[in-house]
């Protein structure tokens, strides 16, 4: 069972500054070669072999990422190479972050299977070794409209692979949640706004009391001086 989402911080130099050796039980900082990516979160990172992983979408700036990565590693090293997309009537998935990807190992080869993600909610199969995106079509609403779930393959048989995706944010639940968020922005705004005016009416009822307890005093001192 393979599982995998990237979530690493937007403000690092590159995405992957230190490898864990299980062996060694240590972290390593390794030589980075190649087409560094800039800074990215929500991502995938999804084991092909012992010594190389595929990247896939995320979060830049402002921005949904489609760029793929094939990453190769050692025990002090780290080479990436950008796949580009090669654009015009070529499938190539669209930007996306919060998405899942599985490595499925076939008879033709190892391929990425994409699932939804933000913005972009649809279903993509990679082939690995030829570089090349297919979108599956016609699949289901509960499969394709998902937003930070995880994904799972299950290997049955050579020829059978099972698909678990578990939890997720699906667009109405991402829809609820912003509004829940805005109406939270506007609730806070008009909390603060009365307790500014609670603040302010206090304010002046006590500049308001200190004047008047100051004509009473001025008015008793004349009174005396009178009498």
């Amino acid at each position: 069972m393979q599982m995998n989402r990237g979530f690493l911080t937007p403000t690092l130099p590159f995405p992957i500054p230190f490898i864990y050796s299980i062996i060694y039980d240590q972290w390593i900082s390794p030589v980075v070669t190649g087409d560094r990516p800039p800074p990215i979160d929500d991502f995938t990172l999804t084991p092909v072999t012992n010594n190389t992983a595929v990247m896939f979408g995320g979060f830049i700036g402002n921005e949904y990422s489609n760029k793929l990565y094939m990453i190769s590693f050692t025990k002090t090293s780290v080479d990436i190479l950008e796949v580009p997309n090669p654009g015009g009537s070529v499938q190539w998935p669209n930007g996306r972050y919060g998405h899942s990807s599985v490595l499925i190992t076939t008879s033709s080869g190892p391929h990425l299977l994409v699932v939804g993600g933000s913005r972009a909610y649809d279903v993509w199969l990679l082939d690995i070794n030829k570089r090349k995106w297919k979108e599956l079509i016609n699949l289901p609403d509960n499969v394709t409209n998902r937003h930070w779930h995880s994904l799972s393959v299950w290997s049955m048989t050579p020829t059978t692979n099972w698909i678990i995706i578990q939890q997720d944010r699906d667009k109405e639940q991402q829809q609820l949640l912003q509004e829940k968020a805005t109406l939270s922005q506007q609730l806070d705004y008009s909390t603060n706004l009365l307790e500014q005016a609670e603040k302010d009416k206090s304010s002046l009822e006590l500049e308001y009391n200190e004047k008047l307890k100051a004509k009473v005093a001025d008015i008793e001192e004349k009174k005396q001086i009178i009498t």
